[in-house]
């Protein structure tokens, strides 16, 4: 009998600690490495499948699962659109570097070809578009991570000069409180967007 309690006290616990959780997105501590004297303009675009269709929030960004595995949404620290915070991390990175660097902004549900013309109809001499097809966490008792991302560079007439996807399943750790799924999480933000940047052929485009 006292197991029975035990597990459904641990369980009310865990309930509320898996509600109104959020992450940061807009730290912009990736170390991009990338040196250029050229303007780069960056837009992020949403492209996962339950925001378009308007089930999620564009704010969504993952899951975090009560005592019972039920699941609550996860948001963006900021209260804005995810691809909002990514722009803002990326060009704080860029500029960290000594890149002048601005955001396009692009509203939520914004079809590719769209946001690819606003990034163009900046006059910037490169145009950095992420594409966001999947980006969600999952935390039960560990923290889950699917994404699919690919970064397009394009000259300032549109020409794409270089493309790199990446896209996987990371498992980032065990998370035994909320703030450990928020650590996680934002290492892997930093990660994701360093790796990306890494790729040589973004490297060479942008500088």
């Amino acid at each position: 009998m006292r197991h029975v309690v035990f597990v459904l006290c641990f369980a009310g616990f865990l309930g509320g600690c898996a509600i109104g959780n959020s992450h940061r997105y807009d730290l912009g501590d990736a170390d991009l490495k990338v040196e250029s004297d050229k303007s780069v303009a960056v837009a992020v675009v949403d492209l996962r499948p339950y925001v378009l269709s308007g089930e999620k929030e564009p704010r969504f960004s993952g899951l975090f699962r009560g005592g019972f595995g039920n699941p609550f949404d996860v948001t963006t620290d900021s209260g804005r659109p995810l691809t909002e915070d990514l722009s803002q991390s990326v060009v704080t990175a860029l500029k960290r570097s000594g890149v002048d660097a601005v955001t396009v902004a692009v509203a939520p549900k914004t079809a590719t070809a769209e946001a690819r013309a606003l990034v163009q109809a900046s006059g910037a001499d490169r145009c950095a578009l992420l594409q966001v097809r999947e980006w969600k966490s999952d935390t039960y008792f560990n923290t889950g991570l699917t994404y699919d991302l690919t970064l397009d560079v394009l000259a300032g007439d549109g020409t794409l000069l270089a493309s790199k996807e990446i896209q996987g399943h990371d498992n980032l750790g065990p998370a035994g409180v909320p703030g450990d799924a928020r650590v996680q999480v934002e290492r892997a933000v930093k990660e994701k967007l360093e790796t990306l940047f890494a790729n040589p052929d973004i490297k060479n485009a942008v500088e």
